[in-house]
Formats: structure tokens, sequence, C-alpha cells
């Protein structure tokens, strides 16, 4: 459960670099799957890769 989650709020989060109006600012998350949640939501955050927008390798 926490994995779709993590998977839809990264999208919602970082749509258009989170230069857009419709991006997600705040995510509620059910108790039983915060910890989980919180921690693989920071890895796929850090797992992000920034750069050249023009190279098929970076997520941003």
């Amino acid at each position: 459960m926490a994995f779709m989650a993590v998977k839809e709020t990264q999208h919602g989060l970082f749509l258009n670099q989170g230069q857009c109006c419709c991006s997600g600012t705040r995510i509620y998350v059910e108790e039983p799957i915060y910890n989980e949640f919180l921690e693989r939501s920071a890895a796929a955050a850090k797992a992000r890769v920034v750069g050249d927008p023009f190279d098929p390798k970076t997520d941003q």
C-alpha cells in the first residue's frame, strides 16, 4: 500500500518540477503506513536525478 502511495505522491509533487499550480503541497498519510511511507518517500526523493532536461537519464 505504501509503495503505491509514494509512487502517486511523488508524481504529484514533482509534476513539471513543482512549477505548476496543481502540484501537491500536502500529503495526508494514514497512521498504519506512516513510517513506511516516510522512509520510501524520502528514498524516492533522494533517488531523483536532477540535471539536463534533454538527457533521458535525468528525472528533472
